[in-house]
């Protein structure tokens, strides 16, 4: 980010932006919603930002249960990271980048690192074989399969193919698992590597998809369950 684009909101670089589709694709083809942060301020800026100060995301996702955003930001030279919005808070965070990489200092201009306006991401990892480099973000498990996983969010390193997984409890990381044994090999014995991105069915069940063109689904140890979808 050499132009310090994802901290200046004249830039849509480096933002999230926060929009609405027009229903049957007819001209004007969105509209944004009026309590995006920066609606009716200045007109050099964009109302559709949401949030700012992001590098890369890949991905982020919604829990379906409840709305909460997970957003998994990848790292330039150090720190891959996973930021976490609840669906109660307002938009016009400021996640950090360029001047704070996770929650490292990079000595790089816009903000004050690791200062009051910004919101912290809520797990981090370094650039080692122990980490990774690139890191995927998952999804939030809401299917029936496995109950006793639900609230539970999945991500992986595209690089070092580690794996993990996390829960959110009243804002906190809890149950904070790595799931290398249980990812890493599919039951029929291929292994699970480079993964690009996740996706979940109508069930809540959970997908991996990796660079080569290969879906998994998460199973329960025990074998596949398939269950009836869940009521509407």
């Amino acid at each position: 980010d050499p132009s310090g684009n994802s901290q200046n909101l004249l830039s849509r670089l480096g933002k999230m932006h926060r929009i609405t589709p027009t229903v049957g694709g007819a001209s004007p083809y969105h509209t944004i919603p009026t309590d995006n942060p920066y609606v009716g301020g200045a007109s050099t800026v964009d109302d559709s930002i949401w949030a700012y100060g992001l590098r890369n995301p890949w991905r982020w996702t919604f829990d379906s249960a409840n709305g909460d955003m997970y957003i998994a930001d990848v790292g330039q030279n150090a720190v891959e990271e996973v930021n976490y919005a609840p669906s109660n808070v307002a938009g016009g965070r400021n996640y950090g980048w360029r001047c704070t990489e996770g929650t490292s200092c990079t000595g790089l201009t816009g903000c004050t690192c690791n200062g009051t306006t910004l919101t912290a991401p809520v797990r981090t990892y370094t650039r080692v074989a122990a980490g990774g480099y690139s890191i995927t973000g998952g999804c939030v498990y809401r299917g029936c399969a496995m109950p006793d996983m639900h609230g539970i969010y999945f991500y992986v390193d595209y690089v070092t193919n580690n794996s993990w997984s996390f829960k959110m409890v009243s804002g906190a990381v809890t149950e904070f698992v790595t799931r290398n044994s249980e990812l890493a090999t599919s039951t029929t014995g291929v292994a699970v590597n480079q993964v690009v991105a996740f996706g979940e069915d109508g069930n809540g069940e959970i997908y991996m998809a990796d660079h080569g063109g290969q879906i998994y689904k998460i199973v329960p140890a025990t074998g596949e369950v398939v269950c009836n979808p869940p009521p509407p």
